[in-house]
């Protein structure tokens, strides 16, 4: 992350409120503004710009496609303007309820209709540390800036996490509702699959979901080979449970587990995902009692262990 002086944040706060002011005259609606609190100097890094862009997707997710959508960047961190023709109470209504369920109360949504009047919590924020408002732990500077800073850090750790592993079970969702696939289970038959069904799939998908997450957190501590291998096969483990021993999804949990790694490296050192992936691949070696390794050595062809080493080369992304 990098950090930035205060004048810049003053100067920042000051730019955005004329916006603001602008995007209300010219739409004449309420206009909502969403930032990130984040305590201390460091306003900008990897993981806070990845919850950001969340966060933005949560709000249209929850009240539609806005009337205007603007997103100011700058070292004093990011700033989005929502516009939309609804009664600014309302708004302030969603817009609590996802600071209070998502992100540990990081996310900070602000409501100013159309009169420049901004529209005020019916219930104060709560600190990050302890259930006092805030608004007083800061003012009496009641816990030090270092745990401040390190549990925001932790809670935007666990939300990434969170979003990550929810993207992988819709990935799988998704090439599961794509319909025909013939031979393969889909929406309308099981296929060449008599074992297996469309249920199944989904069964064996939410069951991944923990596991998924578990994986970004080791990434993030760049935890190695061993400790993300003894996560995966607790994943085949939750698998056979849900699905009486059949195999849904156990290429996916290797390369998904392994890419999600690779996001929680890249949170914590910048690496790219894929390359962190790659590299961890590369200490494996292919099981040479499967059907894969069948498949290898009859037709010569790559398996989800070299696909993963080439930094998923094959994937369209």
């Amino acid at each position: 992350m990098s950090t930035v002086a205060l004048e810049e944040i003053l100067a920042e706060r000051e730019h955005r409120a004329l916006r603001r002011q602008k995007l209300i005259f010219e739409h004449q609606c309420p206009v909502i503004t969403f930032t990130l609190n984040l305590a201390g100097p460091e306003k900008r890094g990897r993981l806070s710009d990845f919850v950001f862009g969340k966060g933005v997707a949560l709000l249209k997710s929850r009240l539609g496609e806005p009337l205007f959508y603007e997103c100011l960047s700058s070292s004093a961190g990011l700033c989005a303007f929502f516009g939309y023709r609804e009664h600014a109470s309302v708004l302030k209504k969603v817009c609590m309820e996802i600071e209070e369920r998502e992100c540990g109360r990081i996310f900070d949504f602000d409501v100013t209709d159309e009169h420049e009047t901004g529209i005020s919590r019916s219930v104060p924020r709560r600190c990050l540390l302890c259930s006092r408002p805030a608004a007083e732990c800061a003012r009496s500077r009641e816990h030090p800036l270092e745990s401040v800073v390190a549990k925001t850090e932790e809670i935007l750790l666990d939300f990434a996490a969170g979003a990550l592993a929810s993207d992988a079970y819709c990935a799988l969702i998704d090439e599961l509702n794509l319909t025909p696939k013939p031979g393969l289970v889909d929406k309308n038959n099981s296929g060449a699959h008599f074992d297996m069904n469309y249920a199944l799939f989904c069964k064996s998908a939410a069951a991944l979901v923990p596991f998924f997450r578990k994986a970004v957190l080791i990434g993030a501590k760049s935890s190695g080979l061993a400790s993300l291998e003894a996560e995966g096969i607790l994943a085949e483990k939750a698998m056979f449970a849900v699905t009486g021993g059949v195999n849904t999804h156990k290429g996916a949990i290797f390369l998904f587990m392994l890419l999600l790694y690779g996001f929680g490296k890249y949170f914590a050192d910048g690496e790219s995902p894929f390359e962190a992936a790659s590299a961890l691949a590369a200490e494996k070696r292919a099981a040479a009692d499967t059907h894969g390794a069948e498949i290898r050595a009859k037709y010569g062809a790559a398996g989800a262990l070299e696909e993963a080493v080439s930094g998923f080369s094959a994937s369209v992304l």
